[in-house]
Order: structure tokens, then sequence, then C-alpha cells
């Protein structure tokens, strides 16, 4: 790989983390899977995450989501990554951040954010749940 196609790679690795910032400070969408089924997803609270690391708090970054350090790590093994390198990086990341998920929602399932459960989800009010019961 060339000089010049690294860092075209690179180039377009931060003009999509750029956009990101941008368009999550816009549009704070949420996650789209928890306001479907109310079930946090593997990646909840990453974004937030994220949003502590730009304000410097490592430790708010590391409660929201511990591997939000894994981010730019999975970026950078998909634009460089090549045959086996890049089939195992992505199914060590993939064991990992399942595991790190099923800790979680062992850990702080329905109760403690971003790991609660939302009882306004689509389905929650489909299914006639309330907080209450």
């Amino acid at each position: 790989m060339s000089a010049k196609e690294i860092g075209r790679r690179l180039c377009l690795l931060a003009c999509l983390a750029v956009f990101c910032v941008i368009f999550f400070s816009v549009f704070p969408t949420g996650c789209l899977f928890k306001r479907l089924t109310g079930v946090p997803c593997p990646s909840c609270g990453m974004t937030r995450a994220w949003f502590a690391v730009l304000r410097l708090d490592l430790a708010g970054a590391f409660a929201l989501h511990p591997l939000f350090w894994c981010v730019p790590l999975v970026g950078l093994l998909l634009a460089f990554g090549r045959g086996k390198v890049l089939f195992w990086g992505c199914v060590a990341a993939g064991a990992l951040f399942l595991a790190v998920y099923l800790w979680r929602m062992a850990q702080y399932f329905p109760t403690v954010s971003p790991m609660d459960y939302d009882y306004t989800s689509l389905l929650a009010r489909l299914m006639g749940w309330s907080a209450g019961g």
C-alpha cells in the first residue's frame, strides 16, 4: 500500500469521525434498537462515552462504555486490515463486545443507564408494559 493510499484512508477515517461528532451533536438520535425493543444494544453508551472523551472525562467514558477505545482500533483494522488479520481482528472485536455486553447486562440491566430498560419503547407500548410493572 502506497503512502498516498494510507494518507487517503486516514483522511477518510478522520472525516468520518468529524461527521459523527457533528451529526450526533445536531441530531441526538439515541439507540434505534433500544427505542424499538427497550433493551440496550451492545454499543449502547458508546456515543455518550466519546462525548465524555471529548470533555476529557475518561472515567465517565469508561463508565458509559468500557470499550470506547476499541472504536479507533476497529476503524484502523477495517481501513488497513487484509485477509486473516482483518477476519480474526473482527472476530476478536466481536467476541470482546459480546462478552462486555453480557457482563454489562448481568450487572446493570434493567435499572442503570445506559443499560436500563426503556419503558417508552415501541415494544413496551405495544405490549402495554409500564415502569410500574
